[in-house]
């Protein structure tokens, strides 16, 4: 045991020895500028722009927004193939894609699946559709 530890110390010994050829020792400096104030910002300040005076005053002329009505789109034509209703993830298959709540398809977003069929918005309206009816309005109560 001996005889592994004392190699092991020596040469522990030369290199930290030799390390410590390496280190360098800063000068301490005598005036009291080499020691900065951790309270006073290091940055410049930034400069003040004063205001500067205007003999005419500017006309700003704020765009006016315009309302551009947008033709109202008919209601693409949906085929349910199948639905599947009581489950966590209920789906349905619409115009041959598996589909399921939040989806959209041909433009109409899918927002319920039940029994009776599917409910979907289009365009902000409300419809149902069954699997061999075709789309009704469904008058939805909006609260603001």
């Amino acid at each position: 045991m001996k005889k592994i530890l004392l190699p092991i110390c020596l040469v522990f010994l030369l290199a930290s020895s030799a390390s410590g050829e390496d280190e360098q020792i800063l000068p301490i400096a005598d005036d009291a500028q080499a020691f900065l104030n951790p309270f006073v910002p290091a940055l410049p300040k930034p400069a003040v722009v004063e205001p500067v005076a205007v003999d005419s005053p500017i006309a700003i002329v704020e765009p006016q927004e315009q309302f551009i009505a947008q033709p109202m789109m008919e209601l693409p034509n949906l085929l349910i193939n199948g639905l599947i209703w009581n489950t966590n993830r209920p789906q349905a298959i619409v115009n041959n894609k598996i589909v399921g709540l939040g989806d959209t398809v041909d433009g109409v977003e899918i927002v319920a699946i039940d029994r009776s069929g599917i409910e979907i918005v289009f365009q902000q309206r409300h419809y149902e559709v069954g699997p061999d009816s075709s789309p009704k309005e469904i008058i939805k109560e909006q609260l603001f």
